[in-house]
């Protein structure tokens, strides 16, 4: 949703100019490099060889999209600042647990040869939402004649994102026969 309709956002609900609506959408995105690097070791610091093995990483994903959750308050705020700080905050929880989300596979697929497959799955899903996200953005946009419902949807998505990976990624997936072709992976210390 805001890759695709946050410049018609700024104009359309806070009526920014097209310059301006483009120059502040890049504040968000930009910023949000920055600290998704910086949640993502933060992560790694706070998990261990244990936790990890233990499939501990999934709390961090569950709290990440929780916070990505917060989207939803978009609609409440006035302050043009405010939305972008906490966009940029919002941008940067979903892009550590997404990628937080990868390392998880890792984390929990023992057979080397079965992490492609996961991790293929994984795209093709989050790829799939990402590819109709900006439609229903739109319609949701048309129908309402505003972007608040489309920030509460958007904002929703991440929450059941945060309960799956908490109640799904519970333990280790291990191979049905291991051999020594497929030895499993190993944990850093």
């Amino acid at each position: 949703m805001l890759l695709t309709w946050l410049p018609s956002y700024l104009q359309q609900a806070k009526h920014l100019s097209v310059m301006n609506a483009g120059m502040l959408t890049a504040i968000p995105f930009g910023a949000a490099a920055v600290l998704g690097i910086a949640l993502g070791k933060l992560s790694d610091h706070l998990l261990n060889s244990r936790t990890v093995s233990d499939g501990k990483r999934r709390v961090m994903i569950a709290v990440m999209l929780a916070g990505a959750a917060s989207l939803m308050i978009i609609p409440l705020i006035n302050q043009l600042w405010l939305i972008i700080v906490l966009l940029a905050a919002m941008r940067a929880l979903g892009m550590a647990g997404s990628g937080m989300n990868f390392v998880l596979v890792t984390d929990l697929v023992r057979n080397r040869s079965d992490i492609g497959k996961v991790t293929s799955t994984t795209v093709i899903g989050g790829n799939s939402f990402g590819l109709v996200a900006p439609i229903v953005t739109g319609c949701v946009v048309q129908v309402t004649g505003s972007f608040d419902n489309a920030f509460y949807i958007a904002g929703f998505l991440p929450l059941i994102g945060a309960v799956a990976t908490l109640t799904m990624t519970r333990k280790a997936t291990l191979p049905e026969r291991m051999t020594a072709s497929t030895p499993p992976l190993s944990l850093r210390a």
